[in-house]
């Protein structure tokens, strides 16, 4: 079942994973990956604050996205953040604004447009416009139809990219989880698959909005 769809972060020695498994990281952007060795690198990556935000009652506050039982990989400017999401847990983020494409970074634009149409595309707003944007709905579709069919599929990895300077975090050391208090987080690639977990999740969840329409991009 689609709510049993796994996300993980880098796990490539272990092929025992439970139905539909995908895998994910989160990486600094422009050249940079997003994490840290727990203590030194992540201080190395501007955004991440040394100390966390406090809600009241002065417990930590755990800001916009939570990303839980985080292991680092690299250091500096090449730390990966690798953990474990729902599918769910993606569809909120989604849901909540928080994942971005930048048409810079991916296939993008259709090279005849001038003027070139929005650089940067929600996915909550669903798949781009094909009369601006390159993207493979078919392709899309496919996945989200085995997602819901309960086929064993294997979308790993996903990569989020958060750009050095434009987020603010903090990272928990005596939990091994991230509090995102601002800023976006990118996709460099595997946008289709992502796009095809949020419309999955919308179509199994009715909790969700509906998918919206293709066609969000404009001139």
């Amino acid at each position: 079942m689609l709510k049993e769809l796994i996300m993980k972060t880098r796990q490539p020695k272990s092929r025992e994973r439970r139905q539909s498994p995908v895998h994910t990281r989160l990486s600094p952007a422009s050249g940079s990956r997003t994490g840290a060795s727990p203590s030194k690198s992540r201080a190395e990556i501007k955004g991440f604050q040394t100390k966390p935000k406090t809600a009241a009652g002065g417990r930590k506050y755990e800001g916009r996205l939570t990303l839980h039982d985080v292991r680092w990989s690299g250091e500096g400017s090449e730390a990966i953040a690798n953990f474990t999401m729902t599918a769910e847990q993606l569809a909120d983020a989604a849901e909540n604004r928080l994942l971005w494409t930048d048409q810079e970074v991916q296939r993008g634009w259709k090279p005849e447009l001038d003027p070139r149409p929005v650089r940067e595309l929600a996915l909550a707003d669903g798949y781009p416009n094909p009369a601006f944007y390159i993207f493979d709905a078919k392709n899309a579709d496919e996945i989200t139809e085995k997602l819901l069919g309960g086929d064993k599929l294997y979308l790993d990895p996903l990569i989020w990219n958060l750009r050095p300077g434009e987020f603010t975090a903090y990272f928990d050391d005596s939990t091994s989880s991230i509090y995102l208090y601002s800023g976006k987080l990118y996709l460099p690639d595997s946008h289709h698959r992502q796009q095809a977990i949020l419309k999955a999740v919308r179509a199994f969840s009715p909790h969700f909005s509906p998918a919206l329409t293709p066609g969000r991009g404009s001139v």
